[in-house]
C-alpha cells in the first residue's frame, strides 16, 4: 500500500523554503547590477526599445528588491511576478539564440517564479495588515 504524505502540512513550509531561497540566491544577481548601475547602464541589453537605464532598473527592482519582499513574504505573488517577467525576458528574448546551457539558469528561476505566482509564498510570510 502507498501512503502519500499530508502535503497540507509540508506544502506551505516547501513553498516557504522556495520562497525564502529564491530570493536569497537572486540578490547575489541584483546587487552587483545596483553597486555598478552606469557600468550596467553602458553594456546592458535593451530587447524590448525601453532604453538601457529603465531595463538596468527593471531588472535590479526584480532581482534585489523584490527578492528582499520575497524573503520576508511581503506581497510574494507580486514580488514574484516581476522576477518570472525578468526571467522570461533572459531566457526568450537576451539569450535567445544562446544554447540551453547560457540559458538554464533563466529557465530555472523562471519556474521557481511561477510555482510562487501560482501557489503563493507558503507559510511564515509578513501580512498585510
Amino acid at each position: 500500500m502507498i501512503v502519500l504524505a499530508n502535503e497540507s502540512k509540508t506544502a506551505g513550509l516547501g513553498l516557504c523554503i522556495v520562497r525564502v531561497l529564491t530570493g536569497a540566491m537572486m540578490i547575489t544577481h541584483g546587487l552587483p547590477k545596483l553597486l555598478n548601475f552606469s557600468e550596467m547602464v553602458a553594456k546592458f541589453p535593451d530587447p524590448i526599445g525601453f532604453g538601457a537605464q529603465f531595463t538596468v532598473g527593471f531588472t535590479v527592482l526584480a532581482e534585489l528588491f523584490a527578492s528582499i519582499t520575497l524573503i520576508l513574504g511581503i506581497l510574494p505573488r507580486l514580488s514574484a511576478l516581476l522576477g518570472l517577467i525578468t526571467m522570461a525576458g533572459a531566457f526568450f528574448i537576451v539569450h535567445r539564440a544562446d544554447p540551453f546551457a547560457t540559458k538554464e539558469l533563466a529557465a530555472l528561476y523562471a519556474t521557481l517564479y511561477l510555482v510562487i505566482v501560482m501557489c503563493g509564498g507558503g507559510k511564515f510570510q509578513l501580512k498585510q495588515g
